[in-house]
C-alpha cells in the first residue's frame, strides 16, 4: 500500500486557521477602537452608495455576453433589439472614450436585452426534468458497451 502524502492538506488547514486568527484579531481592534472604527466604517458604506452605477467595463462586457448569448438563440437579434452592428462595436471598442449620451444608449440596449431575453424564454418550450430523464432512461436501457453512439446498430 503507497504512502499517502498530506502536506497540501495540512498547507490548507493552516492558511485557513491564520485567516480565521486575522479575523479574530480585526475584530478584537475593532472593538477596542470603539467610535473611530464606526466612523471609518459609516464612511466606507457612504463611499459605496455614493458609486450607485456600474463602471462602463461592466456593463460593455455584460451587452457583450449576452448578445452572443442572443445571437446564437436567433440569428436577427441585432435588428429586433434595432442596433446596428457596426455601431455597437464602435463604442464598444473604446470604452474609456465614451460620452455621457454613448453611456445612456449604452444603459438602454441593456434594458432592451432584457426585455427580449424575456420574450425568448416565453417561446421556448418549459423544460420537464420527467421528460429528460424518461428520454435519457430509455436512451440507456438499450445502450451496448464500448460502442460509439454514431455507429449504426448491429442488424
Amino acid at each position: 500500500m503507497s504512502k499517502t502524502n498530506y502536506t497540501k492538506v495540512e498547507e490548507m488547514l493552516d492558511q485557513g486557521m491564520q485567516k480565521i486568527k486575522v479575523a479574530h484579531l480585526l475584530e478584537e481592534a475593532d472593538a477596542a477602537g470603539g467610535s473611530h472604527a464606526k466612523q471609518a466604517q459609516a464612511k466606507i458604506s457612504q463611499e459605496k452608495s455614493d458609486q450607485k452605477e456600474a463602471p462602463p467595463s461592466h456593463l460593455i462586457s455584460s451587452i457583450r455576453r449576452d448578445l452572443k448569448i442572443l445571437q446564437k438563440k436567433d440569428r436577427e437579434a441585432y435588428v429586433k433589439l434595432g442596433i446596428k452592428k457596426n455601431y455597437l462595436k464602435k463604442i464598444i471598442e473604446t470604452p474609456e472614450a465614451l460620452t455621457p449620451e454613448e453611456l445612456e444608449t449604452l444603459k438602454q440596449i441593456q434594458e432592451k436585452i432584457k426585455v427580449f431575453k424575456e420574450e425568448l424564454k416565453k417561446t421556448l418550450p418549459p423544460i420537464n426534468d420527467e421528460v429528460i430523464i424518461e428520454a435519457q432512461r430509455t436512451k440507456h436501457i438499450n445502450k451496448r458497451y464500448n460502442v460509439n453512439d454514431k455507429w449504426l446498430p448491429l442488424q
